[in-house]
Protein backbone atom coordinates (compact mmCIF):
# COMPACT_ATOMS: atom_id res chain seq x y z
CA UNK A 1 0.00 0.00 0.00
CA UNK A 2 1.29 3.45 -0.93
CA UNK A 3 0.83 6.12 1.73
CA UNK A 4 -0.17 9.36 0.03
CA UNK A 5 -0.11 12.96 1.16
CA UNK A 6 -3.75 13.26 0.07
CA UNK A 7 -6.82 14.22 2.05
CA UNK A 8 -10.46 13.46 1.28
CA UNK A 9 -13.47 15.65 1.95
CA UNK A 10 -16.57 13.46 1.93
CA UNK A 11 -20.02 12.92 3.39
CA UNK A 12 -23.52 12.39 2.17
CA UNK A 13 -25.12 14.47 -0.57
CA UNK A 14 -26.10 17.86 0.80
CA UNK A 15 -23.50 17.85 3.60
CA UNK A 16 -21.76 20.95 2.27
CA UNK A 17 -18.83 19.32 0.47
CA UNK A 18 -19.07 21.45 -2.68
CA UNK A 19 -19.30 24.70 -0.71
CA UNK A 20 -16.38 23.72 1.53
CA UNK A 21 -14.05 22.62 -1.29
CA UNK A 22 -14.86 25.84 -3.15
CA UNK A 23 -13.79 27.82 -0.06
CA UNK A 24 -10.63 25.72 0.24
CA UNK A 25 -9.81 26.40 -3.41
CA UNK A 26 -10.33 30.13 -2.83
CA UNK A 27 -7.77 29.85 0.01
CA UNK A 28 -5.22 28.36 -2.40
CA UNK A 29 -5.55 24.64 -1.71
CA UNK A 30 -5.36 22.14 -4.56
CA UNK A 31 -8.73 20.44 -4.92
CA UNK A 32 -9.48 17.49 -7.18
CA UNK A 33 -13.08 17.71 -8.36
CA UNK A 34 -15.81 15.19 -7.66
CA UNK A 35 -16.02 12.77 -10.57
CA UNK A 36 -19.72 11.95 -10.16
CA UNK A 37 -20.78 15.59 -10.32
CA UNK A 38 -18.80 16.07 -13.54
CA UNK A 39 -20.34 12.94 -15.10
CA UNK A 40 -23.84 14.09 -14.09
CA UNK A 41 -23.34 17.57 -15.52
CA UNK A 42 -21.99 16.03 -18.74
CA UNK A 43 -24.99 13.69 -18.99
CA UNK A 44 -27.32 16.63 -18.35
CA UNK A 45 -25.75 18.55 -21.26
CA UNK A 46 -26.17 15.46 -23.47
CA UNK A 47 -29.88 15.35 -22.60
CA UNK A 48 -29.72 11.99 -20.79
CA UNK A 49 -32.41 11.03 -18.30
CA UNK A 50 -30.53 11.83 -15.08
CA UNK A 51 -32.79 9.78 -12.81
CA UNK A 52 -32.18 6.72 -14.99
CA UNK A 53 -28.46 7.29 -15.51
CA UNK A 54 -27.51 8.19 -11.91
CA UNK A 55 -29.39 5.19 -10.53
CA UNK A 56 -27.79 2.74 -12.97
CA UNK A 57 -24.99 0.32 -12.20
CA UNK A 58 -23.18 1.68 -15.26
CA UNK A 59 -23.02 5.11 -13.62
CA UNK A 60 -21.31 3.65 -10.54
CA UNK A 61 -18.81 1.79 -12.74
CA UNK A 62 -18.16 4.99 -14.74
CA UNK A 63 -17.54 7.01 -11.57
CA UNK A 64 -15.17 4.45 -10.06
CA UNK A 65 -13.25 3.94 -13.30
CA UNK A 66 -12.76 7.69 -13.69
CA UNK A 67 -11.64 8.07 -10.05
CA UNK A 68 -9.03 5.33 -10.45
CA UNK A 69 -7.78 6.83 -13.70
CA UNK A 70 -7.57 10.32 -12.18
CA UNK A 71 -5.74 9.20 -9.04
CA UNK A 72 -3.17 7.27 -11.06
CA UNK A 73 -2.03 10.58 -12.60
CA UNK A 74 -1.31 12.43 -9.34
CA UNK A 75 1.93 12.65 -7.36
CA UNK A 76 1.37 10.79 -4.08
CA UNK A 77 3.80 13.11 -2.25
CA UNK A 78 1.96 16.31 -3.16
CA UNK A 79 -0.66 17.65 -0.74
CA UNK A 80 -4.01 17.29 -2.49
CA UNK A 81 -7.60 17.44 -1.33
CA UNK A 82 -10.12 15.19 -3.06
CA UNK A 83 -13.81 15.91 -3.29
CA UNK A 84 -14.62 12.27 -2.43
CA UNK A 85 -12.24 9.32 -2.52
CA UNK A 86 -12.22 5.78 -3.86
CA UNK A 87 -13.88 4.21 -0.78
CA UNK A 88 -16.97 6.37 -1.42
CA UNK A 89 -17.61 3.96 -4.28
CA UNK A 90 -17.82 1.06 -1.82
CA UNK A 91 -20.94 2.70 -0.37
CA UNK A 92 -22.43 3.55 -3.74
CA UNK A 93 -21.76 0.05 -5.10
CA UNK A 94 -23.46 -1.50 -2.05
CA UNK A 95 -26.47 0.76 -2.43
CA UNK A 96 -26.70 -0.13 -6.15
CA UNK A 97 -26.53 -3.86 -5.40
CA UNK A 98 -23.08 -4.27 -6.97
CA UNK A 99 -20.43 -6.53 -5.45
CA UNK A 100 -17.75 -4.46 -3.71
CA UNK A 101 -14.75 -6.81 -3.67
CA UNK A 102 -12.97 -5.21 -6.64
CA UNK A 103 -13.60 -1.69 -5.34
CA UNK A 104 -12.22 -2.63 -1.91
CA UNK A 105 -9.19 -4.28 -3.49
CA UNK A 106 -8.34 -1.33 -5.76
CA UNK A 107 -9.06 1.18 -2.97
CA UNK A 108 -6.40 -0.58 -0.91
CA UNK A 109 -3.55 0.29 -3.31
CA UNK A 110 -3.16 3.76 -1.80
CA UNK A 111 -3.90 5.23 1.61
CA UNK A 112 -5.11 8.77 2.15
CA UNK A 113 -3.56 10.72 5.02
CA UNK A 114 -6.91 11.68 6.49
CA UNK A 115 -10.57 11.53 5.64
CA UNK A 116 -12.83 14.41 6.64
CA UNK A 117 -16.45 13.25 6.77
CA UNK A 118 -18.89 16.16 6.87
CA UNK A 119 -21.85 15.78 9.19
CA UNK A 120 -25.18 16.30 7.39
CA UNK A 121 -26.54 19.82 7.32
CA UNK A 122 -29.92 20.54 8.84
CA UNK A 123 -31.03 22.78 5.98
CA UNK A 124 -30.57 20.27 3.15
CA UNK A 125 -32.16 21.46 -0.10
CA UNK A 126 -32.37 19.10 -3.09
CA UNK A 127 -30.40 20.23 -6.12
CA UNK A 128 -33.42 19.87 -8.39
CA UNK A 129 -34.83 22.87 -6.52
CA UNK A 130 -31.50 24.70 -6.93
CA UNK A 131 -30.69 23.39 -10.43
CA UNK A 132 -27.60 21.36 -9.47
CA UNK A 133 -26.40 17.80 -9.96
CA UNK A 134 -27.86 16.04 -6.92
CA UNK A 135 -30.64 13.49 -7.53
CA UNK A 136 -31.23 12.06 -4.02
CA UNK A 137 -34.03 12.73 -1.57
CA UNK A 138 -33.02 13.94 1.89
CA UNK A 139 -33.64 10.45 3.32
CA UNK A 140 -31.52 8.83 0.58
CA UNK A 141 -28.79 11.40 1.25
CA UNK A 142 -28.76 10.46 4.94
CA UNK A 143 -28.44 6.74 4.16
CA UNK A 144 -25.69 7.41 1.60
CA UNK A 145 -23.77 9.54 4.12
CA UNK A 146 -23.93 6.77 6.73
CA UNK A 147 -22.82 4.16 4.19
CA UNK A 148 -19.89 6.33 3.10
CA UNK A 149 -18.78 6.67 6.72
CA UNK A 150 -18.96 2.88 7.17
CA UNK A 151 -17.10 2.33 3.87
CA UNK A 152 -14.09 4.27 5.11
CA UNK A 153 -14.10 2.25 8.32
CA UNK A 154 -14.24 -0.96 6.24
CA UNK A 155 -11.29 0.38 4.24
CA UNK A 156 -9.25 0.59 7.46
CA UNK A 157 -9.62 4.22 8.47
CA UNK A 158 -10.03 4.77 12.20
CA UNK A 159 -12.41 7.24 13.81
CA UNK A 160 -10.60 10.21 15.38
CA UNK A 161 -7.25 9.00 14.00
CA UNK A 162 -7.52 9.34 10.23
CA UNK A 163 -11.33 9.41 9.85
CA UNK A 164 -12.41 12.75 11.26
CA UNK A 165 -16.02 13.87 11.66
CA UNK A 166 -16.42 17.53 10.73
CA UNK A 167 -19.36 18.90 12.71
CA UNK A 168 -22.01 21.24 11.36
CA UNK A 169 -20.70 24.80 11.58
CA UNK A 170 -20.05 27.68 9.21
CA UNK A 171 -17.96 27.11 6.10
CA UNK A 172 -15.08 29.14 7.55
CA UNK A 173 -15.24 27.19 10.82
CA UNK A 174 -15.22 23.90 8.92
CA UNK A 175 -12.25 25.09 6.88
CA UNK A 176 -10.30 26.01 10.04
CA UNK A 177 -11.31 22.72 11.69
CA UNK A 178 -9.86 20.76 8.76
CA UNK A 179 -6.69 22.86 8.57
CA UNK A 180 -6.12 22.38 12.31
CA UNK A 181 -6.44 18.60 11.82
CA UNK A 182 -3.96 18.24 8.95
CA UNK A 183 -0.97 19.45 10.92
Amino acid sequence: MVQTNWFVITGGPGSGITTLVKAMKEHGYTIKAEVARNLILKAKKEGKNLQEYTRSKQFEYDVFEQKVENESKFNTNKVLFFDRGLPDSIAYFKLAGIKTESVKYISGFRSYRKIFWLAPLDDWIPDDVRGGARQETSEEAKVIGEEIYKAYQEAGYQVDVNLIIVPVMSVEERLHFILNNIK
